[in-house]
């Protein structure tokens, strides 16, 4: 999706009934002026600033609606106990099945792949809140996904696209690590530390903890470009 078609997607998602109401009025005082003769200049000015205030009014909604949604996401993806301890122990070939990583991967699938597609969530906070999740289950599970959707082509696809949108995202970051994937040890202890964190042993109990977004350890009560804490998800 090109840049124009996607700012386009998120002013027609978050455009507002009351706001879209005023600018129709304003875009009607601009049809007006162009009827009375005024000139053209004046015109074309006038018409220029409904389409500006209409672009910050709806990308400051967006904006809002983002930081609830992905707070509220951050919260359910907490709530993911005992579907991540599933995937991590069957990731870590220490019993479980196959499937046992479907839930988590359904999680990055929708809502937040899908709602990013759609323009409803930035990728950006997506990126701050879920980086290393994102690039660690997929990195655990690229396999998997590939095979299962050969066989159905809309299974996990947009858990696909905004795994390469935070990849970007991510390569662009100043002092991250730049990996698109972890790797031998360093998923290793990706995934020892979600089976030790929902394991009863806490934080740490794995011994290491997921890197932060910048390729740095994430504590808690890390503030990202919003204000808002980010960190571990326990």
């Amino acid at each position: 999706m090109c840049r124009v078609q996607k700012h386009l997607k998120i002013f027609c998602a978050h455009i507002e009934w009351s706001t879209a109401s005023m600018f129709l009025g304003l875009g009607s005082l601009v049809v007006a002026l162009g009827a009375n003769n005024w000139p053209c200049w004046a015109v074309v000015v006038a018409g220029v600033a409904v389409v500006v205030l209409g672009y910050f009014a709806a990308h400051g909604a967006y904006t809002q609606k983002s930081i609830d949604r992905i707070t509220q996401y951050e919260r359910d993806f907490k709530s993911l106990k005992a579907e991540r301890k599933k995937a991590a122990t069957y990731l870590l070939k220490k019993g479980g099945k196959e499937t046992d990583v479907d839930d988590v991967l359904g999680f990055f699938d929708s809502p937040l792949g899908n709602l990013t597609e759609r323009g409803y969530l930035d990728e950006k906070l997506v990126y701050d809140f879920f980086f290393e999740w994102i690039r660690g289950y997929w990195s655990a599970c690229k396999e998997y996904i590939y095979i299962k959707g050969q066989k159905d082509g809309t299974k996990w696809n947009t858990f696909a696209t905004i795994y390469k949108a935070v990849v970007e995202i991510h390569k662009r970051e100043p002092g991250s690590d730049k990996k698109e994937l972890l790797t031998g040890d360093d998923l290793r202890k990706f995934l020892e530390w979600e089976l030790g964190n929902y394991s009863g042993g806490g934080e740490g109990s794995a011994g290491e903890t997921p890197t932060g977004a910048g390729g740095t350890p994430a504590l808690p009560g890390k503030l990202n470009s919003y204000g808002i804490g980010t960190g571990i998800i326990i």
